[in-house]
């Protein structure tokens, strides 16, 4: 290469291994376990030219346009378009150029808008003002090109911006540009054409550039912060290639694949051996979308992966291959085609997992992919709990016999797509006496083998009492595939569990220090996109956990009950 639902209370733990798939034919849409839906966004032709979508920090879907920004509220539509697009003014409460090509909501929840010869704008939710960054003549601290293609916001406090004419660092700090150029110079890009913008789960920025109507081919670059210079990427035989090589998707899923969507079709590069893999129907490899026929080179574009741990990918015609749009589900080893021949430009799965796809050109159309309600077989066997009542009984393993009472909670670790549940069991002692004593367990169920593995948390037994019912009630699985859990009894609070080390962490509430949960009376658990875990209470507010500091903070409703604060 170049170096330029079983009635279990488990989690899901997989990793992610893909088979070799054969070319297959669009799934009938009666088959498939979702429902396909034509959505009309206001504004006509251009309004319904859609390059990018994303949802936004209040749930609210926002969709870049030919006809400007439109933001989605899950009834009602409002459109930010320009009154006319002579003049683009630094701030103002209109938006003041219309051909919007992507966004990106930063970590920060603030929004950043790319427009095709606006420049880039940023819009301020809360004052409700549009400020404009544009090329400013003579100052290369200014953006370097109106033709803003993407963004997106690194660990270090600055935003990276892709366009026609390269690549910009903006220090929020400062609000100061730092220009990159394809100049030749060692460390520097291959191609000014910045097309898409990716940072890892280790923070390394990763730049694809390159266009298929520009014969100049493009790379896949990593940045190096402590060089402030670039390596450079290409797959091997570029030059039997139809079209120049461009990287216009990238994603990493929960396994560490790295898969990058490029004008040669998808490919998997292996950060540790830099080099490129593609992802054909003729070779044995991990994965082959189901409807790309052996040695075809389809577009692969946008990429990314849901909720449950499905890779859904976009595909863009080429000769004699339609545009596909393309699920691959790990767990059951399965790939589907949709029955659409849009050109997929972005794909977004929104809070509720409904998959968005974004289609602008000759097949411009946005689709909505809603996933239709399962039913899950009761699994047979002493190991499996019949679960979801409020009385439920388990024949345990263990020696001795076990009872399960109360409700219990599962979750699923879409990194292996196994199970895990909370158990409490009753074990009659060895010694025989008529005495018996609360085991509390957390059960992972592998739906692949239908094996179930059992982890006794030690350290919470004795302190559970055989004559109160103990009920879990929130049950999640981190990043890094611990488990946190809670519920009553009251001196319970939050626990983390960890199965590979088989230890516990405890949060518990001590009155009067606020630097504790506010209440070990926990009803729900969620883990948000930065790692921080959100514990809620009955009566005491909402909690934030930082995994990595152990520092909680904690939030409480005002006196009408109608605001949270810290």
């Amino acid at each position: 290469m170049k170096r330029i639902k079983p009635h279990i209370y488990f989690l899901v733990l997989f990793a992610l291994c893909f088979p070799k798939l054969d070319a297959q034919e669009a799934t009938p849409e009666s088959e498939l376990d979702y429902t396909i839906e034509e959505f009309t966004l206001p504004g006509g032709q251009l309004g319904n030219n859609v390059n990018a979508i994303a949802q936004g920090p209040y749930g609210f879907l926002w969709f870049a346009t030919h006809g400007g920004l439109i933001r989605y509220d899950g009834n009602e539509f409002v459109t930010f378009k320009a009154e006319a697009d002579d003049t683009i003014p630094k701030t103002g409460t209109t938006l003041s150029f219309t051909y919007l090509e992507n966004l990106h909501w930063d970590s920060d929840d603030k929004l950043w808008l790319c427009s095709l010869g606006g420049g880039l704008f940023h819009y301020d939710l809360e004052e409700g003002i549009f400020t404009n960054y544009s090329p400013i003549e003579g100052d290369s601290s200014s953006l370097s090109n109106l033709r803003v293609l993407c963004a997106i916001d690194d660990t270090n406090g600055n935003l990276w911006v892709g366009t026609e004419e390269g690549l910009n660092k903006l220090d929020l700090r400062t609000n100061k540009f730092t220009r990159y150029y394809a100049d030749g110079k060692p460390g520097s890009l291959i191609n000014d054409n910045i097309r898409n913008l990716y940072v890892d789960d280790e923070g390394t920025l990763w730049v694809g550039s390159g266009f298929h109507y520009i014969p100049d081919p493009g790379a896949l670059s990593k940045y190096d912060p402590d060089q402030d210079a670039f390596q450079n990427y290409q797959p091997e035989n570029t030059e039997d290639q139809v079209a120049p090589f461009t990287v216009r998707g990238m994603h990493i899923d929960k396994a560490g694949n790295f898969w990058v969507g490029t004008t040669f079709g998808l490919q998997r590069f292996d950060r540790e051996q830099e080099t490129f893999e593609w992802m054909a129907n003729d070779r044995n490899l991990p994965y082959a979308p189901g409807s790309l026929t052996p040695n075809t080179v389809v577009p692969t574009y946008p990429i990314i992966e849901d909720r449950e741990g499905n890779i859904w990918i976009g595909t863009i015609e080429a000769p004699g291959q339609p545009s596909h749009l393309l699920k691959y589900d790990p767990i059951h080893e399965k790939s589907v085609q949709f029955p659409s021949e849009l050109h997929v430009w972005n794909l977004c799965e929104s809070s509720n997992g409904v998959i968005w796809t974004a289609g602008a050109g000759n097949s411009s159309q946005v689709l909505k992919i809603t996933p239709k309600t399962k039913t899950y077989d009761l699994l047979e066997g002493e190991s499996v709990v019949s679960g979801f009542t409020e009385t439920n009984y388990y024949k345990s393993r263990w020696s001795g016999t076990a009872n399960l009472t109360g409700p219990t909670n599962m979750a699923i670790d879409p990194e292996t797509g196994h199970y895990w549940m909370s158990i409490l069991a009753f074990q009659t002692l060895a010694s025989g006496e008529n005495t018996i004593e609360p085991l509390f367990i957390l059960a992972k169920y592998n739906p692949k083998n239908q094996q179930v593995q059992y982890f006794p948390v030690e350290g919470l037994n004795t302190r559970i009492d055989p004559n109160q019912v103990f009920d879990v009630l929130g049950l999640i699985i981190d990043n890094n595939e611990r488990i946190w859990f809670s519920g009553p009894p009251d001196d319970i609070g939050l626990v983390c569990f960890d199965p590979k080390t088989l230890k516990i962490e405890e949060y518990v509430h001590v009155p009067g220090d606020t630097s504790t949960i506010s209440s070990n009376d926990i009803r729900a658990l969620m883990q948000d996109s930065r790692g921080r875990i959100w514990a809620a209470t009955t009566e005491d507010g909402l909690n934030m956990l930082d995994p990595i500091t152990k520092q909680v903070k904690n939030y409480h409703f005002d006196r009408d009950g109608v605001a949270l604060y810290d």
